[in-house]
């Protein structure tokens, strides 16, 4: 055979090896299931909370060190000094790629506002919550909104980000710094407004508030727990720490060694040998007296699926512990792992392993009907597995796991960076089959991130912010903000079936009609008032459903398979 022929054919031979070879990579961390990516380029970078709008667009609330350029907007901190200014912003990426920036806060030496946290609700409109301190003069939200004092706040911005509301809560603490921060926020089904802080200072006061659409409080409720350095109050990571009809759920984690009192009422820690114990705290709608259960173990993280009410809680305990927990699956009587709670705090399943192992994740993300998604850092060294999936990340690799049945299903670790200071953001966001995740890096040995073929210039737009600011060069960093497609391999159902589904006359006169498609057929319908109280509940066991109500606003949420959508109803 010629020689130049035998070439040709090993070159091609060796070509098809190496693309096959890359293919089984790729498909082996699922780093194909990434859609598109961006980062934010200032000095440094961290995200805050990420959601999708009602039309696919991703709204971020991101922190910027310094300067950088969202979009066509510019933006620069004041600094002062030494010392670099930061910038807040919410921004927005639709599906198209067009990035604009809706709400930005920039920080001050003469006043300072914290923005820390943002929801939406079914209108698109935009809830913000934070901190305001050091005020000597009103702080300005933008189209005529002031605040003048000290306190936490709850905003609004409507989808354009014009602000149409602010309202201060001082909540009985005696000052404000930095070191007072909500730790909740979320938007009811009938866009009433949730919103839960503590105080470091002394005794600490917690607080949840229920407010209307128009920032007016329908209810509070205060506890007090004990000044401690272990003792704290906590939810979701996730903010789903409630459910449709507003039962919320906090947790409290205590040492062994210490007594716990709450409003100067102990709490009972169950016999064992755990060193810790963890009580759980449930709150209806209508803001009665919370309850508490109390178990001997540790809680990691927790979260709510909103339809059901059902508890995901990321479980550990030594021996044995009273129900619920009593079922979970031991070995020499230790069990770490995923445990899922009915509403009323019955066991229903858990992951099998009694040690973390796979299920090793950070935060908790529900999808409907006890599936849910994780996330979790890789070590150079890790493994992780899930059926015929087997990856090893020979770099600091961000993963998120997906579980259907308490057991992963599917995992995808994407990108692989340098530098131990990678992170992986707990903030996760879905949209119909559409997952949003964030992770950060180092600007150290990550000049550029390759996240599916797309690549990302670390700090583009302040890359001489280690140099204008010396001190505070090791925080020099990006972070990406991605988009994932979830395949039906996943197990996650579709959540948007609003063009399944009409109801009407709409207006309607007590008479109305719900309309679906009959693969919907068997879905469960309840109707909310606006306080957030359910009226009635009934199965559609046709296409043609015809319910009466009385004259009033409803809202009308239908639920098969985990799978919801929500419609408005007025009745004259």
């Amino acid at each position: 055979m010629d020689y130049n022929l035998k070439t040709i054919i090993m070159k091609k031979t060796l070509l098809f090896i190496l693309l096959c070879l890359g293919s089984i990579l790729t498909a082996q961390n699922n780093a194909s299931d990434f859609d598109w990516a961006f980062n934010t380029g200032g000095g440094y970078n961290t995200t805050k909370r990420i959601q999708y709008n009602s039309q696919g667009d991703l709204l971020c609330m991101v922190n910027i060190g310094n300067k950088t350029t969202f979009g066509s907007t510019s933006m620069q901190g004041q600094g002062f000094s030494v010392f670099p200014g930061n910038v807040t912003f919410i921004g927005k990426r639709t599906q198209a790629g067009v990035k604009t920036v809706l709400v930005k806060a920039l920080s001050s030496n003469s006043y300072v506002a914290n923005f820390d946290d943002f929801a939406l609700d079914s209108n698109d409109n935009i809830i913000v919550s934070g901190t305001v301190f050091n005020a000597a003069t009103p702080y300005n939200f933008g189209n005529g909104v002031t605040l003048l004092g000290k306190g936490y706040f709850v905003a609004k911005y409507n989808s354009n980000g014009e602000c149409q509301w602010a309202k201060l809560f001082t909540l009985n603490v005696a000052t404000i710094s930095s070191t007072n921060v909500p730790i909740a926020l979320g938007v009811l089904p009938n866009n009433d407004i949730y919103f839960a802080a503590r105080s470091s200072n002394g005794n600490q006061p917690f607080w949840l508030l229920r407010l209307d659409s128009n920032g007016t409080e329908i209810w509070h409720k205060e506890w007090i727990l004990p000044s401690s350095n272990y003792i704290k109050i906590t939810t979701s990571k996730n903010n789903c720490f409630f459910d449709n009809t507003g039962k919320a759920y906090f947790y409290i984690s205590n040492l062994n060694s210490e007594v716990i009192t709450v409003d100067g009422v102990p709490l009972t820690i169950p016999a064992g040998t755990h060193p810790a114990a963890a009580h759980i705290l449930a709150i209806d709608g209508n803001g009665a007296n919370g309850t508490f259960s109390s178990h001997r173990g540790g809680i990691g993280d927790l979260a709510v699926e909103k339809a059901t009410g059902n508890v995901l809680v990321k479980w550990s305990q030594y021996n044995a512990n009273p129900a619920p927990f009593n079922t979970v699956n031991h070995t020499n009587n230790v069990y770490q792992g995923i445990v899922a709670l009915d509403a009323n705090r019955n066991y229903l399943n858990s992951t099998t392993n009694p040690v973390l192992d796979q299920a090793d994740i950070d935060a908790i993300f529900p999808l409907g009907n006890l599936k849910f998604v994780g996330m979790k850092l890789m070590m150079p060294g890790n493994s992780i597995t899930a059926g015929t999936q087997t990856f090893t990340a020979t770099k600091y690799t961000p993963a998120w796991k997906f579980f259907d049945s308490f057991v992963m299903s599917k995992f995808v670790a994407h990108p692989e960076l340098n530098e131990y200071s990678t992170a992986v953001y707990p903030f996760i966001a879905a949209y119909n089959n559409k997952l949003a995740v964030s992770g950060s890096y180092s600007l150290t040995n990550n000049a550029t991130v390759n996240v599916n073929g797309t690549t990302l210039t670390s700090c583009e737009n302040d890359l001489t912010f280690a140099t204008t600011y010396p001190a505070f060069a090791s925080l020099a960093g990006d972070l990406f903000i991605s988009q994932l497609t979830n395949g039906t391999s996943l197990g996650i159902d579709k959540n948007d079936i609003t063009e399944s589904i009409s109801v009407f006359p709409n207006p309607a006169n007590s008479n109305f009609n719900i309309q679906i498609d009959e693969n919907l057929i068997g879905a469960k319908a309840i109707v909310y008032n606006l306080r957030g109280q359910k009226i009635k509940a009934f199965i559609l066991n046709s296409t043609l459903t015809n319910q009466t109500l009385t004259k009033g606003l409803y809202l009308i949420q239908i639920e098969k398979k985990g799978t919801i959508t929500t419609k408005k109803l007025i009745v004259n």
